[in-house]
C-alpha cells in the first residue's frame, strides 16, 4: 500500500490520468432523411443561439465543430463544483441522423510544493469515470442540444 499511493500520484502528475477518463455516450437521433438540410440549418442556428462560435462547418462531411467556450457557473466535479469549458461536435448524416458530442473539461487546481512555499496553477482536464454526476450532466446537456436541434428542424420550412 505504501508503494501504490506514491506511484499513483507520480503517474497522475506525469499525465497518465487520461487512463481514468470517463466514457461518455453521444446523443443520437435519426429523423426523416428528406429533412437533412433543415436539420443542418437547425444545428447551426442552435449552436449559435447557445453562443458556441462555429469553427468548422463542412456540410459535405456532415460535421459542425465549435470553438471551446468557458461557461458561466459551475458543475459538480467530485466533492465540490468546478469551472468548466465546452466544445460541441455535431454530425449530420446523409440520412439526416444526428449525433451530438459535448466535450467538457473541468478546471482543476494543481498545487506544487516548492522550497519557498506552494505554487497553485489552474489546469483543464477531462472528467474521470468516478465523477458520475459530471458524466450525467454532460449527457443531459448533449440530450438537450439534440432535442433543441430536432425541435428547430421540425418547425423549419
Amino acid at each position: 500500500m505504501r508503494r501504490i499511493l506514491p506511484l499513483t500520484i507520480v503517474l497522475g502528475l506525469a499525465g497518465c490520468a487520461h487512463w481514468f477518463e470517463a466514457q461518455i455516450r453521444e446523443s443520437y437521433a435519426a429523423p426523416d432523411s428528406s429533412r437533412r438540410d433543415a436539420v443542418w440549418a437547425a444545428a447551426l442556428d442552435e449552436l449559435e443561439g447557445r453562443r458556441f462560435p462555429v469553427q468548422v462547418s463542412e456540410p459535405a462531411r456532415g460535421l459542425i465543430r465549435t470553438a471551446v467556450v468557458v461557461q458561466p457557473g459551475r458543475v459538480p466535479c467530485g466533492v465540490w463544483k468546478c469551472r468548466f469549458r465546452d466544445a460541441v461536435e455535431v454530425w449530420v448524416g446523409e440520412d439526416a441522423s444526428v449525433r451530438v458530442k459535448l466535450n467538457r473539461e473541468l478546471a482543476g487546481i494543481m498545487i506544487v510544493p516548492l522550497p519557498g512555499g506552494m505554487l497553485a496553477d489552474e489546469d483543464w482536464y477531462k472528467p474521470w469515470g468516478s465523477q458520475q454526476a459530471t458524466v450525467k450532466g454532460i449527457e443531459a446537456d448533449q440530450d438537450a442540444i439534440l432535442a433543441a436541434i430536432l425541435e428547430r428542424a421540425r418547425w423549419a420550412p
